[in-house]
């Protein structure tokens, strides 16, 4: 039984519903926020979008920038360096980057709840989102529901689910599909303990981006 598809939304400024696979009925599509709560630059947006997450970035400032996602990487430009001498740690940013961050919060919500079926664990995420800043420009363009909220998410998956419902409808993920959407489309509502989770997305990040 498939509990979630996972998503980014993409990098490429524009609307979510024309990025696959994103834009299948039913999937969890993560659009890219900043710390301001604004949406990022490059994050695609719109119909079509569930939640944001942290964006991160790939300053040119050095390890430590504001709102910076850290990761272990290679110094290698067009091969790979050997272990140590080669390791470093990045700056990173894209949407492949809040999609994971979403898998991670659904694995902690089926951790405590693992019976929750795909509609509960799509409708939790929604309905347990923090509202945007009112500064924000998501709250004109279209980040999803909020920014996804871990604590607030597995709270919700273990005390007080949403009704199991009827999943995909015409209402999950407005974007009226895309291509590759046959596991979207076949998932069962079923309460089998199986997860997939895909954090499916753009290779955004550079080797070499600091």
């Amino acid at each position: 039984t498939v509990k979630a598809i996972v998503t980014a939304a993409g990098n490429d400024g524009g609307a979510a519903s024309q990025s696959s696979p994103g834009s299948c009925d039913g999937a969890v599509n993560v659009a890219g926020i900043l710390i301001s709560g604004a949406k990022a630059s490059a994050s695609n947006f719109g119909a079509g979008v569930t939640v944001a997450a942290p964006y991160g970035s790939s300053a040119s400032d050095g390890v430590g920038s504001s709102g910076a996602i850290l990761s272990l990487g290679n110094d290698g430009t067009t091969s790979f360096i050997a272990s140590p001498g080669g390791d470093i740690v990045l700056e990173v940013g894209g949407t492949s980057f809040s999609a994971p961050l979403v898998s991670g919060v659904v694995s902690l919500m089926l951790s405590v709840n693992p019976n929750l079926s795909a509609s509960q664990v799509y409708d939790t995420l929604r309905q347990s989102a923090r509202a945007f800043p009112s500064s924000s420009n998501c709250r004109n363009v279209g980040c999803g529901a909020g920014t996804v909220d871990a604590a607030a998410a597995i709270s919700m998956a273990r005390d007080n689910p949403p009704a199991v419902r009827s999943f995909p409808d015409s209402t999950d993920n407005d974007s009226g599909g895309g291509g590759g959407c046959s596991v979207a489309r076949g998932a069962s509502d079923g309460s089998l303990p199986l997860l997939l989770l895909f954090a499916c997305g753009y290779a955004w990040r550079r080797l070499g981006a600091r």
